[in-house]
Parts: C-alpha cells; sequence; structure tokens
C-alpha cells in the first residue's frame, strides 16, 4: 500500500522542509560558483545549509559574499562558518595553487596560461585565444586571494598579417546573427581592429565588440559602428574636413582617395598619382587637429 502524507502533517511538514533546504543548498553552491569562491563546503544539516567557508578568503571579498548570500530567498536557513584552524598568511605558493584551480576551472584547455608569484605580485605569462580570453584571466589572477599585484605578460595569437585579420573579423561579424550592419569597414593594425557602419540597433553595436574582440589575433577593438539618423560626430566632422583638405590641396589629386576615421584614428585608402603625392597626403593629415594617428592604404597608380 502506498503511504501518503496529509498536508500539515508533521511528515509532510518535513519532507517539505528537505526539499526547501535542498532547493536552498543549489541555489548557494551556484552562486559560490559564480563568484569562483574554491576550498568551500557547503552540507545540510537538520534541514538547515551549512557553508564552511576558507581561511584564506580575502575580508573585503568575505564580506561582499556574505552580503550576496544574505539576499537569497530563505538565506535565514543558512548558517556560515570558517574552516577551523586560525587564518594563516597565504604563501607565494598557495597564491599559484589557487590560480592553478581557477584556471582548470574556468579557462578552456588549449589556453596555454600560468602564474608566477613572488611576494604577492602575480605574473601572468602564456598565450591566449583572444583580447576577450586575456581579460578573463587577469580578471581571475585579481580575483585569487592574497594577490596585491598582477603583471600582464601574455601574448595573443598574431595572424598572418592585418588583411587576414580583418578578412577573420569581417568573417566572424558576417556569421552572427544577432548583428546587422551596413556598410561595414574593418581595418587591422598590429593586432589592433578598427571598425565602421550604420547598425540597426545598440544591441548589433555591443554584440559587434564583443565578436570581435574574441577573434585569435586580436589586442584591441576600436568600434565605431553607429546608428544612421544620430548626430553627427566628431569623426565625422574630422573626416569631412579632411577630405575638404584633400581636394583644395595643389599637391594631391583626390578624387580617388577615400577616407576613415575611427575615434580619431584616419585611414586614407585607395590610388594617388605618386608616391610623391602618397608623401604629401600623410603629412598634411597627419598635422591636422584632431588627428591620431594616420594609416596609409594608398597605392601609387601605374
Amino acid at each position: 500500500m502506498e503511504k501518503k502524507f496529509t498536508r500539515g502533517s508533521p511528515n509532510a511538514d518535513k519532507v517539505e522542509a528537505t526539499k526547501t533546504a535542498q532547493s536552498l543548498l543549489k541555489k548557494l553552491s551556484t552562486l559560490l560558483e559564480k563568484r569562483k569562491i574554491v576550498d568551500y563546503s557547503v552540507k545540510l544539516q537538520k534541514n538547515k545549509v551549512l557553508l564552511v567557508l576558507p581561511t584564506m578568503l580575502e575580508e573585503e571579498k568575505r564580506e561582499k559574499l556574505v552580503q550576496a548570500i544574505m539576499e537569497l530567498q530563505g538565506s535565514e536557513n543558512i548558517k556560515i562558518q570558517d574552516q577551523k584552524g586560525p587564518a594563516r598568511l597565504l604563501s607565494d605558493e598557495d597564491i599559484e595553487d589557487q590560480f592553478r584551480i581557477s584556471l582548470q576551472k574556468y579557462i578552456p584547455k588549449e589556453t596555454k596560461v600560468s602564474g608566477s608569484v613572488k611576494d604577492g605580485v602575480m605574473t601572468v605569462y602564456g598565450t591566449t585565444t583572444s583580447a576577450y580570453a586575456r581579460e578573463a584571466i587577469l580578471d581571475l589572477a585579481k580575483e585569487t586571494p592574497g594577490v596585491k599585484k598582477v603583471v600582464d605578460q601574455t601574448r595573443l595569437p598574431m595572424a598572418k598579417s592585418d588583411i587576414d585579420l580583418a578578412n577573420s573579423v569581417m568573417l566572424e561579424l558576417g556569421n552572427e546573427a544577432g548583428i546587422s550592419v551596413f556598410h561595414l569597414q574593418v581595418m587591422a593594425r598590429n593586432g589592433n581592429v578598427f571598425v565602421t557602419g550604420n547598425a540597426k540597433d545598440d544591441k548589433s553595436v555591443k554584440l559587434a565588440t564583443d565578436v570581435v574582440s574574441k577573434v585569435p589575433g586580436v589586442k584591441s577593438v576600436e568600434n565605431a559602428i553607429r546608428i544612421p539618423g544620430e548626430t553627427i560626430t566628431a569623426d565625422d566632422k574630422l573626416r569631412d574636413k579632411i577630405f575638404d583638405s584633400l581636394v583644395r590641396s595643389p599637391s594631391v589629386r583626390a578624387r580617388d582617395i577615400k577616407v576613415a576615421v575611427v575615434h580619431g584614428n584616419v585611414f586614407l585608402r585607395g590610388y594617388a598619382a605618386s608616391t610623391k603625392e602618397i608623401i604629401a597626403a600623410e603629412s598634411m593629415v597627419s598635422s591636422m587637429p584632431g588627428v591620431k594617428k594616420v594609416y596609409m592604404e594608398l597605392e601609387p597608380r601605374l
């Protein structure tokens, strides 16, 4: 015969309390994972959740964690303790071990990175897959208990050429279904990528930066994609001023030159009548107010 519990009976209340505690334990474990807390223990004890935190957890980080735990629904049923024994000063070897555990837990295996610590200063070495991965690794290093300072000695894989990198970026942006950008232009210089175009919405603009930063070989992203109809930007004004100056210059034939400006970085593309004309164009544009740097993509017309 099947045994049933009537709602409100002692046995039914006990079963319900156990389910509630198990649900709370799951929420707490998820929170600890997101906060990248290691070496903790959590268990059920008489329908209460007992959390034992590592003694090596720094005070400020512990306070923020406890505050987040107290915001969980049912937090009154959570009991927090520290590991038994006095808190000890973390050695450099302890810090390296904690960082290695975090890397194994949160970073893909193909990323070959390690950390070396001396007097609490961690130097991170190795090759990351992208700028996005490097940022995540450095965040892990900074969050490692005992770390006073992080020195970045990581490297990014380099594309064969700027053209290869620009083509890779263009391909990834084209394959991302969530991005809708027209008149897209991608320029790359030594791993630094510059993107312009007209986007359908703000989501496309923000997503473009995320997609580009994850492309292997990308060191930084300058995203000048905008939504049509927005007010004229400083880049727009500078582009028009540069083109007007090129048209008026007796030393440059501007009809075959295209100008793109990304956050003050100027790209001159197209053809010039001679090498002398290319030099004149670069000299004139680089001296104009508001220009950070000039990237030449002009070729002499044969």
